[in-house]
């Protein structure tokens, strides 16, 4: 049995099972058949599947270039295997890597009908693919990498895709931390503008919140997919909110938990904001995803 892995944001010294997002950590069978229960039963995670489904159905031209049959898919962090499996899309073969044993042997059963080779491990189990794929996913994975793993990440994805082939990631939106008015929003002007003090400015600024994994900002992600070989064609959001859950916090005493939760409207996604309010998205949904293509 291999050792559990914690993800790289958190500390094995963090009370990291409480404070924050454990990630792929599942260090028993039941740990990952409940996240699995979860993942089927809970809106969050079909919206956040609606949200993939709308990016691969606005990319009609590009999916059309493709085999209409007998694709070769590559999901990193596959967990379950129920996200690629919902896209139905026409696979032969599909490679999944997890760092959690226990999920592999999920996607192994939900994939039994299909040529499916399962990894346990991180970024370094991308060396060991063999030829190339028709597409790539990462969904909820990206954030959880060390730099390290992200360096590799990057170099062994642009190996895997084929020519006409895509790349699909969805992950943390860190432009929401401007909407969230927290400790994270003062963290976002120090790392992002250089600007310290912006804590005394906020009610709770200086306070501990959720410990997020990585996340990326989607005015700077074309220009590291660009330096990774790649060029986005498209990019979807989900999880809008409607008041920064610190309001509800500092309002009603919610709980971190309850106010991120309650702060949500899980009916809005991209595609049901009115056009001259998309702009909003970028700061007010703190999940985005992304397709690109080769960069030849």
């Amino acid at each position: 049995m291999s050792t559990p892995r914690l993800p790289a944001h958190q500390d094995s010294g963090d009370d990291w099972y409480v404070r924050g997002d454990s990630g792929g950590y599942f260090p028993t069978v039941e740990s990952a058949e409940e996240y699995k229960r979860l993942i089927e039963e809970q809106v969050y995670h079909r919206v956040r599947h609606q949200c993939l489904e709308t990016l691969l159905r606005r990319s009609t031209d590009l999916l059309t270039r493709l085999p209409t049959e007998n694709l070769t898919v590559l999901d990193f962090g596959i967990g379950d295997g129920g996200e690629i499996y919902k896209l139905g899309l026409p696979t032969k073969k599909i490679y999944g890597i997890d760092t959690s044993e226990h999920m592999i042997s999920l996607a192994k059963q939900r994939f039994h009908d299909t040529q499916f080779v399962g990894f346990v491990g991180g970024a370094e189990r991308l060396r060991e693919v063999n030829g190339q794929v028709d597409a790539l996913f990462c969904i909820n994975t990206l954030g959880y990498l060390s730099h390290e793993e992200d360096t590799v990440f990057w170099k062994e994805t642009r190996r895997l895709i084929k020519p006409g082939g895509f790349l699909v990631i969805m992950t943390g939106n860190s432009l929401f931390d401007l909407f969230a008015l927290n400790s994270g929003t003062a963290d976002f002007f120090a790392s992002e503008f250089k600007v310290d003090g912006a804590s005394s400015l906020l009610a709770r600024g200086d306070q501990p919140r959720f410990l997020n994994a990585r996340r990326r900002n989607p005015l700077k992600f074309p220009s590291e997919l660009r330096r990774a070989g790649f060029r986005q064609i498209d990019t979807g959001f989900c999880m809008w909110h409607l008041v920064p859950p610190e309001l509800l916090i500092t309002e009603s005493g919610r709980s971190i938990r309850q106010a991120r939760w309650e702060s949500r409207d899980f009916a809005i996604y991209d595609e049901s904001v009115p056009e001259d309010e998309k702009w909003q998205l970028l700061f007010r949904c703190s999940i985005f995803a992304s397709i690109s293509v080769p960069d030849l």
